[in-house]
C-alpha cells in the first residue's frame, strides 16, 4: 500500500510535536488550530487524505505505522485510551 501522506505528514510533524500539549489541550484543539492557520485548500487536502486513508479498510497497526512512523507525530492515541482510527475519524 502506497500513500501519499505529505499533508498528514505535515500535519504530524508541525502540529503534533513534542510540546504539542502545551499549545493546545486536547487533540481536537490541535487539529483546529491546524484548520485556523492553514486555510481551507491544506486543510481540506488533509480531510481528503485522511478520508481515503479510512476508507481504504487500513487495520489498527498500519494506521499506527503511517500516523507514528511515516508521520512522525509524538502524539500517541493509544497512550489516551484512543485507538489510531478512532482518532482520525474525529
Amino acid at each position: 500500500m502506497n500513500h501519499s501522506i505529505d499533508v498528514p505528514a505535515y500535519l504530524t510533524n508541525s502540529y503534533f510535536h513534542e510540546d504539542c500539549d502545551l499549545e493546545s489541550p486536547t487533540p481536537s484543539a490541535v487539529v483546529e488550530k491546524f484548520a485556523r492557520l492553514e486555510g481551507e485548500a491544506t486543510t481540506r487536502g488533509l480531510f481528503n487524505c485522511l478520508l481515503a486513508l479510512v476508507n481504504d479498510s487500513l487495520t489498527e497497526d498500519e494506521a499506527k505505522r503511517i500516523w507514528l512512523d511515516q508521520g512522525g507525530a509524538y502524539y500517541d492515541p493509544a497512550a489516551h485510551g484512543v485507538a489510531t482510527l478512532n482518532g482520525s475519524r474525529r
